[in-house]
């Protein structure tokens, strides 16, 4: 199963977990159960399945608090961490359990790998919560133990070094994202090749920051290679495909192109829906994302029926 989350098979990694549930000695064993919680739980997150894989996890982390498998408890903390606090935008929900996670590593003594996976998990958070001077600070401590454990070119060291280029780009530190950037890049290429959802990650970081430095042709060649990236590891209809799309369409609104614009806010809006439903606040965003481009069209009426 960590083979296929790493090559972000999704799908396939909720299809193992499934069928290792399913097992009538699954359960028979607690903390095997919980450690494969966390696994299931990671799967459900990439495939976007954010409500099963949260529920999965505190199922997970009560688990191993249960059975006193400290390891595991913290690793699902951190987990939950993530999930709340990056994927659902709630870093105070974040916040919490990253504290959990702390207490628990404290508990088992602290080595230096889990030491900057928690500073990385932590400054992601204080990124979220604006918080930018902590955050850069969590995660330069991070790099440094990091390429000290495991060198320059690991991929949780191309990891830290792209939502460090994120945060730098959201500070208008734009020169230092693309370093940043630039060196999360050639790490995630040379090891997971060219068409990893990874490296499609930071091209999307990579565009962001060049639009913000008002080179939109730049930004939207970037967003393009992105979504062609995420096609290519995913499929058409995974969630980042949405998201991809959902960044084109801004990147041609910028260059005022707005017939590719409502094609990709569309298929992003149908991906969500299919997802989430038609009421999930994503759905919601893309739909408002279409009625602003047929406003900018002079149609009004369109704009209006997707405004409601």
């Amino acid at each position: 199963m960590d083979a296929l989350l790493l090559t972000a098979q999704f799908d396939s990694a909720v299809e193992a977990a499934e069928a290792t549930d399913a097992r009538p000695d699954a359960a028979g064993w607690v903390p095997f159960h919980a450690e494969l919680s966390l696994r299931f739980g990671r799967a459900l997150t990439g495939r976007g399945d954010l409500d099963a894989a949260e529920s999965r996890l505190v199922e997970g982390y009560l688990e191993a608090v249960d059975s006193q498998s400290v390891d595991i408890a913290s690793a699902t903390a951190l987990e939950l961490a993530k999930l709340l606090g990056v994927e659902r935008q709630e870093p105070a929900r974040g916040m919490v359990w990253m504290r959990l996670a702390e207490v628990h590593e404290r508990a088992r003594g602290q080595a230096p790998l889990r030491r900057a996976a928690q500073l990385h998990r932590r400054s992601s958070l204080l990124k979220q919560l604006k918080q930018f001077d902590a955050a850069e600070a969590g995660y330069l401590e991070a790099v440094a133990l990091l390429e000290a454990e495991l060198g320059p070119a690991h991929l949780l060291v191309a990891r830290t070094r792209n939502n460090l280029g994120t945060l730098y780009e959201e500070v208008s530190r734009f020169d230092e994202a693309m370093t940043q950037f630039g060196a999360a890049i050639a790490i995630r290429r040379e090891t997971l090749g060219d068409t990893h959802p990874d490296v499609a990650q930071t091209l999307v970081g990579m565009a962001n920051t060049r639009g913000a430095m008002g080179d939109h042709d730049d930004a939207l060649a970037l967003h393009l290679r992105a979504l062609k990236t995420y096609r290519a590891a995913l499929g058409e209809e995974h969630v980042l495909v949405a998201l991809a799309r959902g960044n084109l369409a801004a990147a041609h609104l910028d260059l005022r192109q707005l017939d590719p614009a409502l094609e990709h806010a569309t298929h992003a809006a149908k991906i969500y829906e299919a997802r989430f439903g038609p009421l999930h606040a994503k759905t919601a965003n893309a739909l408002n994302s279409i009625g602003t481009i047929h406003h900018w069209a002079g149609r009004l009426s369109e704009a209006k029926t997707h405004y409601e």
